[in-house]
């Protein structure tokens, strides 16, 4: 242990001949507004990819620079003419469960030469160190998020990346089976979320080792009858058709926000037995994909969910049910145009006059419209205009008075 402390305490002294980095951060947290950025050095000077990451579904854009020039371009490109300390914003009009307002997140960012730094810090388990654990390093480039190192830490609960480039990362921790704090705490980023969107970005500038981490709490999950279980595999050009192990999934149960997390095995399989029965969100964490999450209710006539099926596509996870018999379902609902323009017909046929729960859930997870549909008895139609929403994926989700659940995939162009 002393010579391994020896060590790191070597590596520090050394850092301090590498260059300064090309962007640094200073943020305060922003709950719906975020961006990235990369940069790269030109003839004219250094050229600055911004990505706007924001949450929900966003109306209006305004970026600062910093250096007097502004844009309104969702993700825009600017060049700096001189390195420097510049403090970049990003301010939005966001609308959030048919709620106007404005956010804003401030970054400040050093352009500089490229350089390397080390990085590390310490991860708590409450108020103490965790015993054993993963830390994953991810980097941020254009549109994608992509892993670059994975360093393993024990005993003081302290991880470390050696000399890496000056430029924009996320850090996850994950938790293995074999921790005492397994059960106890959930996979959790710097920044202290458990979903990649929502966590805090490091602009890796200097050599630093108080990147510290506080792993989320998992709720304790009153013991049931209840089951759900299903399948992770990979549908994209690289690994189609394999599955996916190691993959975190999350379970939410919606009456107390209790969390429980179970990881794929080697068969890509998952499984979360002897839970109480209830409304429940599973969702698979994935960083840098957007995931829609699957929404079920397991009730004493339907107390398993059994072949629940999630895929990792180029772009997002999606998650369904593989067999119809372990669905759900209300009679007969149809939907169309998919996809459409915003104005959407739903066909039903009831027995009886039905109140439906309609939630439009977006790509992030996010809710954001509820409201009540009254269908008459019989056959009918039911008109929807979303054009207010913006462009992209969502979940439509209808529950019955009953708890029946059916959900939807829609497109919106």
């Amino acid at each position: 242990m002393l010579h391994r402390l020896y060590i790191i305490l070597v590596i520090i002294a050394l850092s301090i001949s590498y260059t300064h980095a090309q962007k640094s951060v200073e943020s305060g947290k922003s709950e719906f507004a975020k961006f990235s950025y990369t940069v790269e050095e030109c003839a004219q000077g250094y050229v600055v990819s911004f990505k706007d990451r924001s949450i929900g579904e966003v109306i209006s854009v305004l970026w600062d620079f910093g250096d007097g020039n502004t844009s309104t371009e969702r993700s825009p490109i600017h060049i700096y003419k001189s390195p420097g300390l510049y403090n970049v914003s990003l301010s939005i009009v966001v609308k959030s469960s048919s709620i106007t307002f404005k956010d804003k997140e401030v970054k400040k960012i050093s352009i500089t030469e490229k350089g390397w730094s080390h990085i590390g810090g310490t991860v708590f388990a409450g108020s103490f160190p965790t015993d054993i654990g993963y830390a994953c390093l991810y980097q941020f480039e254009e549109d994608n998020v992509f892993p670059v190192d994975t360093a393993y830490f024990d005993t003081l609960g302290f991880y470390f990346f050696y000399q890496k480039e000056n430029t924009e990362y996320l850090i996850k921790i994950d938790i293995p089976s074999c921790s005492e704090n397994a059960s106890a705490y959930l996979p959790t980023y710097y920044g202290n979320s458990i979903m990649w969107n929502n966590a805090e970005s490091i602009a890796l500038s200097e050599t630093c080792l108080e990147y510290d981490i506080n792993l989320a709490e998992a709720g304790e999950n009153s013991p049931g009858i209840g089951l759900i279980n299903g399948h992770i595999s990979y549908s994209n050009e690289l690994n189609f058709g394999q599955e996916a192990k190691n993959i975190p999934v999350i379970l939410i149960h919606k009456g107390d926000s209790a969390m429980i997390c179970k990881y794929s095995n080697d068969n890509g399989k998952f499984e979360f037995n002897e839970i109480e029965l209830g409304e429940y969100e599973v969702y698979a964490e994935v960083t840098g994909k957007n995931t829609i999450p699957h929404f079920t209710f397991l009730s004493e006539n339907k107390p398993n969910i059994e072949s629940l099926g999630i895929i990792i596509t180029n772009d997002e996870v999606i998650t369904f049910v593989n067999e119809d018999k372990n669905e759900l379902t209300i009679n007969q609902i149809d939907l169309y145009p998919n996809p459409c323009r915003g104005n959407l017909t739903m066909k039903f046929e009831e027995d009886k006059e039905t109140t439906y729960t309609l939630n439009i859930i977006n790509a992030m997870g996010q809710l954001v419209i509820c409201q009540k549909v009254l269908v008459q008895q019989g056959l009918s139609k039911v008109q929807f205009n979303f054009s207010h929403l913006s462009k992209g994926t969502y979940f439509i989700r209808l529950r019955s008075a009953e708890g029946k659940i059916a959900q939807q995939k829609l497109t919106l162009f």
